[in-house]
């Protein structure tokens, strides 16, 4: 469709101009995990190419109102359910990231998980 022939061009420039390396390659990631289920999350499942290509498997949370709940169609469960996971984590709630970062870190997760590219 139009959408993917205009990602597809921008990523061909973006090669072009060495500039690839600053986002995240959705052929890397058959699926991954949202942490933050907010209007930054809301913008990305909406906007986002990347999540039209790659899996969702569901989303984290810290807040107790919104795990158990469902979001976008996602369930919303609490940080903790990483452990039980390998799976790529994309930090949506970017106002957040420091409190985020400190969790993802207390819970002994590895780095190599998070999807440090931007995601477009």
């Amino acid at each position: 469709n139009e959408l993917n022939a205009q990602y597809d061009k921008l990523l061909e420039k973006l090669k072009g101009l060495n500039l690839l390396r600053a986002f995240a390659n959705n052929e890397k990631y058959k699926s991954v995990v949202i942490w933050g289920a907010g209007i930054q999350a809301k913008f990305l499942l909406e906007k986002s190419t990347f999540f039209k290509k790659v899996k969702i498997e569901y989303l984290v949370d810290n807040s107790a109102e919104k795990i158990g709940k469902n979001y976008f169609g996602y369930k919303v469960l609490p940080p903790e359910v990483l452990l039980e996971s390998d799976s790529y984590v994309v930090i949506a709630a970017v106002q957040n990231i420091p409190n985020i970062l400190s969790n993802f870190y207390k819970l002994g997760l590895s780095e190599s998980r998070l999807i440090k590219g931007l995601v477009i």
